[in-house]
């Protein structure tokens, strides 16, 4: 079962702490819309009719359409929760704090242009999930989170506990106009004693199928200086709207712990950025705070493709992956302005 789940991400009855923001950082209301098939009732059509739908998140540039949860359309692009924490979780807060890991899942539908498969241009970040988990090897400083986001035809995932950050990334997982589920699993690991029957580290699943396995996290500023021979990041706070020394909070989130889709910001920053772009769809967000577990007799990662059932507990996972493969989603056509520049490389 996940620890956090989901499909009704906009509902006041389940979540309390939903903002919609555009890349200026103003609060923009919502409206109902239709989503995708697959997981789950609730969702409003533009004409009020009940259609399926699930969590789902669509935005864009300008006109930029935010809908997540059984859902809403937003004009302009991201979705910040906060305040979410179950009593005495302390791993939501801090990957630190997982002594026994952390996985997390969302299906996304993305829109890509040609200009994704230029290899010599240098690609602004898009943001598809984010708790704050960020790094900078010129100020030394690693930011506690996990994060996952596109650059180009590359798909990363970084997780840092602010001591060490493992960071993936693997290129050519792009899917044109197809749902397509992200898995993440990581574990934190002794590097100077990795059991290789079950090493650890971050790996990243596509469509439940593993397409990279980082075992080893970073390595660390200074590393192999006679005064710190291990190196080390300098640490930085994780997201936090209570601490003083975090700005621009106002009218955005409450408590920690936070988390965006969409979007992303760490503990130094004083703005959101790295919006997600195009027509891009999300849906079914799910955080485990654990490492799934795969062994002889079950593998867990089924489980990132969501809208899971004890009914189909006997389907192998090629099964899941052969009907997904067939699903037909219902296309949604909508105008897109240019992007403006990255506030970051």
């Amino acid at each position: 079962m996940a620890d956090y789940y989901w499909p009704d991400i906009d509902q006041p009855e389940y979540e309390d702490d939903n903002v919609h923001i555009d890349d200026g950082g103003d609060v923009v209301p919502a409206e109902i819309t239709r989503g995708p098939w697959g997981f789950g009732e609730g969702m409003l059509s533009e004409d009020g009719d009940k259609v399926k739908g699930g969590m789902v998140m669509m935005m864009m540039m300008m006109e930029t359409i935010v809908v997540l949860g059984d859902v809403f359309l937003v004009y302009l692009q991201c979705l910040i929760k906060s305040g979410y924490q179950h009593p005495d979780d302390k791993c939501i807060l801090h990957p630190r704090n997982c002594n026994r890991g952390i996985s997390f899942s969302i299906w996304e539908k993305v829109t890509y242009g040609e200009e994704v498969l230029n290899v010599r241009k240098v690609h602004n970040k898009q943001y598809i999930f984010s708790t704050g988990g960020d790094y900078d090897y010129v100020s030394e400083r690693a930011y506690p989170g996990l994060t996952l986001y596109h650059q180009g035809i590359d798909l990363i995932a970084v997780v840092s506990t602010g001591e060490d950050v493992w960071a993936l990334r693997v290129t050519g997982q792009l899917r044109n106009e197809t749902w397509s589920n992200i898995g993440v699993r990581w574990e934190a690991n002794d590097i100077y004693d990795i059991d290789w029957n079950d090493p650890g580290g971050l790996e990243l699943y596509v469509n439940s199928e593993k397409v990279g396995h980082a075992v080893f996290p970073l390595e660390r500023p200074r590393y192999g200086d006679p005064a710190a021979p291990a190196g080390n990041w300098l640490e930085a706070r994780p997201l936090d709207p209570t601490d003083d020394t975090q700005y621009g909070w106002d009218g955005m989130a409450v408590d920690p712990p936070v988390l965006m889709v969409g979007c992303h910001r760490h503990s130094g920053d004083t703005g959101f950025r790295d919006f997600s772009g195009k027509t891009t769809i999300f849906d079914e967000l799910t955080i485990w705070t654990r490492q799934l577990e795969i062994n002889r007799t079950h593998d867990e990662t089924l489980y990132f493709l969501g809208g899971y059932c004890e009914c189909s507990e006997d389907l192998m996972k090629k099964n899941w992956i052969f009907f997904l493969g067939r699903v037909e989603h219902e296309k949604i056509v909508l105008f897109v302005f240019p992007q403006s520049p990255s506030l970051r490389a």
